[in-house]
């Protein structure tokens, strides 16, 4: 399996998608794809089969601004 970096994710595709994700976890495919959600990480993990070619991250309070 190949290792996918998150740079390959267009979040423009899935920006509509992952509001109902709001302050969970996600895991999303190369194909932009929520291919599993969980309150927690690990939850996440278990639920996306411990697969490779995907992301995870925390969907972030939609009420708040983010700076890099």
């Amino acid at each position: 399996m190949k290792n996918m970096k998150i740079k390959n994710i267009n979040f423009g595709k899935i920006e509509k998608i992952i509001e109902q994700y709001e302050n969970q976890w996600i895991a999303v495919s190369d194909k932009n794809e929520v291919i599993a959600n969980g309150n927690t990480y690990k939850e996440t993990v278990g639920k996306s089969g411990n697969r490779r070619d995907i992301v995870l991250f925390k969907v972030p309070s939609l009420n708040v601004s983010l700076a890099p």
